[in-house]
């Protein structure tokens, strides 16, 4: 894993106070954050979190590579937040939230 993903995973990890670990295979990565969660509501969460997070840096790379863009990990974490957020209150109808929350403490819709 390439330092700057690395470090976005980490990064989203403070963001959701959850503690993280970097399994060797993206199969076993994407089945160990999916499955912090205890209840269902929040397994759905973190999948649409766990897309986001990997589109998010896909897209940053894309933005580094074809259009000489710098490396941002600020912006790809607000893109991550904005991102996730939008998708949660398109997807899971049960959620509907401010994103000034969802932005600054995501832990609320764990409870």
């Amino acid at each position: 894993m390439c330092p700057m993903a690395f470090n976005t995973w980490l990064a989203v990890a403070k963001w959701l106070e959850v503690t993280v670990v970097f399994p060797n295979s993206i199969t076993s990565h994407y089945l160990y954050w999916t499955n912090l969660g205890i209840y269902e509501k929040h397994s759905q969460l973190l999948r649409v979190v766990w897309v986001s997070v990997i589109w998010s840096l896909w897209l940053h790379r894309n933005v580094i590579i074809f259009q000489q863009g710098t490396i941002d990990a600020k912006e790809v974490l607000d893109n991550i937040k904005l991102r996730s957020w939008k998708w949660i209150n398109c997807s899971i109808p049960v959620c509907s939230f401010s994103y000034s929350t969802w932005y600054n403490n995501p832990t609320l819709y764990f409870l």
